[in-house]
């Protein structure tokens, strides 16, 4: 649109006086939303972020920096926070990760504007930053986060303290459920994990083992909420010895619980091997096998040969 035209000659402006390369690439945001059900917001990001690794790769660039500062990681974390998330959404955004650096995270966008009037450095506003029906980003940023600033002109300072200490956190949890998923048995389309290590694991990093699991299944973790990380905790707290329950999760994964062991498979298997216990009654298709010590009416007997007591 006209906006980002007016953006597109400012930014080749400033390059051509600074002698700054300059790539420019555009997109077809609407239609790429509407085909991957994807927001606006989201839609953008993405082909934005596509766009700039595929320019690095072609400019062998080894980094790609991104002027983020600490309002925007402290929006991302009540964005986060009211959204519904788990510790790591609390986190805020990463310094660097897959070759991003945000090396502005720790500096306010009042510190920004100050440098930038001090050294007399143009800028130009992004026309959706004061329309706060663009997206729930500029109503946190135009509306609630002045009235934070309002509570304590350190807000956001201390938001971003915050995250920076849940990231260390977060950081010991994933360590600990990786030392625990070590040495999970991966075979192709198949990863099993013991009850025992499950149960023996601290209750915050369970479902921390649960994901590790799509990873190593090959899968990855995308789209596995909290909502089947729970029903996994359930499934097991439910399946008794000897009765095999079943869990269809993302990604064409199914889980089952067989034998004290959790099974992930893409391709599961249609009978399993089950263990039958003394006297608890095994539920198979249409029929209840009971195992007995003592022949009982009519028809097949299963006999249990073990030791007295």
């Amino acid at each position: 649109g006209a906006a980002a035209d007016r953006d597109e000659e400012f930014v080749r402006e400033i390059c051509a006086r600074w002698g700054i390369p300059l790539s420019v690439g555009r997109g077809d945001v609407g239609e790429y939303a509407k085909r991957e059900g994807l927001s606006t917001e989201e839609a953008a990001r993405n082909l934005r972020y596509a766009f700039l690794r595929r320019t690095a790769a072609e400019r062998e660039c080894e980094c790609l920096y991104t002027a983020h500062h600490a309002g925007d990681n402290a929006e991302t974390v009540l964005l986060n926070l009211i959204r519904g998330t788990g510790l790591t959404g609390l986190t805020g955004m990463d310094w660097e990760r897959d070759g991003l650096c945000r090396p502005l995270l720790g500096v306010t966008r009042e510190e920004l504007e100050a440098y930038a009037a001090e050294w007399k450095i143009p800028h130009i506003e992004d026309a959706t930053n004061a329309d706060p029906e663009a997206a729930a980003r500029n109503l946190l940023r135009l509306q609630v986060m002045p009235l934070l600033k309002e509570l304590n002109p350190r807000a956001v300072e201390h938001i971003c303290g915050t995250a920076r200490r849940l990231r260390g956190v977060d950081r010991s949890l994933e360590l600990d459920a990786a030392a625990r998923t070590a040495h999970v048995e991966v075979q192709e389309g198949r990863v099993t994990l013991s009850m025992e290590a499950l149960a023996a694991a601290p209750a915050a990093v369970r479902p921390r083992m649960l994901l590790r699991l799509f990873d190593l299944l090959g899968v990855g973790r995308k789209d596995v909420g909290a909502a089947h990380l729970e029903a996994l905790m359930d499934l097991a707290r439910r399946t008794a010895w000897g009765k095999e329950g079943r869990l269809s999760l993302p990604h064409g994964v199914t889980a089952r619980y067989c034998r004290r062991w959790l099974i992930l498979e893409t391709r599961p298997q249609i009978l399993t091997e089950v263990q039958l216990v003394p006297g608890r009654a095994l539920h198979w298709g249409d029929y209840a096998l009971t195992l007995l010590d003592r022949p009982e009416g009519e028809g097949i007997s299963f006999f249990w040969r073990g030791r007295p007591g």
